[in-house]
């Protein structure tokens, strides 16, 4: 999400040889079934940006409204998952932007 948003000279994953300016780690807290009736997907994260000198953390990321389907099935699961989960990366992905759109500003 980070590369294509076109917003930064260059990402690289993990097991890159590459040196960055910036390293986003993340930790997925929840990646659960949940059944209440019908089923859902829940999950949470936590992102921090970091720096030599800098440690951000953005905290962690709970998403609350969970997507639900009335089936039972193994696919409506993993469905659930994927919808909340890209929610949820695309909060962070939005979060890091304006946390650089701002430290830009500043530094202006």
């Amino acid at each position: 999400m980070l590369r294509a948003s076109g917003q930064y000279q260059s990402v690289s994953g993990l097991g890159s040889t590459a040196e960055g300016q910036f390293v986003v780690r993340g930790r997925l807290y929840e990646f659960e079934e949940v059944d209440s009736g019908s089923i859902g997907g829940q999950v949470s994260m936590e992102f921090e940006l970091m720096t030599e000198s800098l440690a951000r953390s953005y905290g962690r990321i709970p998403i609350p409204e969970m997507n639900r389907w009335t089936g039972k099935s193994i696919s409506a699961v993993v469905a659930a998952l994927d919808i909340n989960l890209d929610r949820g990366l695309k909060e962070v992905a939005a979060g890091l932007g304006q946390y650089f759109s701002v430290a830009l500003a500043k530094t202006y």
